[in-house]
């Protein structure tokens, strides 16, 4: 059965949150456990003293650290946001991600029949030209526990960006400051298609004013 799952893929299917009110008591301690594939099952302990709870921190999702030992998991849940390894929230984010993330493919929606108010780019070309591309290596050691690697990375300043295209800009709670790169490419697109534009223009110009000399 599912419910809020239209294709449940178990005896009960949930997506979303779950609330468990006047359980009866029993006589010895259950905890509910979740596997790696979302699976609930319930892990029984002879008394309630037994289990030694390491997590003291709101919000994040606690997980076994041990035998009879649960601790906190990198999942941070305040039910607007959610982080792994980090707490810290960024507005107009939900999920965001101290570390590195490897996929077999990511796509963004693109699909026309959800926008509205388009409008074609223009003076790309103008705004790239003001974009100072670098090449730089994380600082270490950091204290806000930010989990960087030693690799040399290629990039843009958010601070310089975001005075000419703010809305590639987020800025977090703690001020911190990331960059959307993907929406970087249309504007890169245009930026060539402008630049094109000028190269076809002056290559013109060129034919014109050597077809003049060959008449003379």
């Amino acid at each position: 059965m599912g419910i809020g799952a239209t294709s449940p893929t178990a005896i009960l299917h949930t997506v979303g949150s779950v609330r468990f009110q006047g359980l009866p008591a029993a006589s010895h301690a259950n905890a509910l456990v979740v596997d790696n594939s979302g699976n609930l099952a319930t892990r029984a302990f002879s008394s309630p003293s037994d289990i030694t709870l390491n997590c003291t921190n709101s919000n994040y999702l606690t997980k076994l650290t041990g035998t009879n030992s649960i601790g906190c998991s990198q999942i941070f849940d305040n039910g607007s946001f959610v982080g792994i390894g980090t707490s810290s929230a960024t507005q107009g984010i939900l999920l965001s991600v101290n570390g590195n993330i490897q996929a077999t493919g990511i796509t963004t929606l693109s699909d026309k029949r959800f926008k509205t108010k388009t409008a074609l780019l223009s003076n790309a070309l103008s705004v790239i030209l003001h974009l100072n591309p670098i090449s730089f290596t994380w600082r270490q050691g950091n204290k806000e526990n930010l989990l960087f690697d030693d690799k040399e990375h290629f990039g843009l300043i958010a601070q310089e960006l975001e005075k000419e295209i703010p809305n590639l800009v987020y800025t977090s709670e703690d001020g911190t400051k990331s960059v959307n790169y993907t929406e970087m490419i249309p504007v890169l697109i245009k930026a060539i298609q402008e630049q094109q534009i000028e190269i076809e223009t002056l290559k013109k110009e060129l034919r014109e004013t050597n077809g003049r000399k060959k008449r003379k």
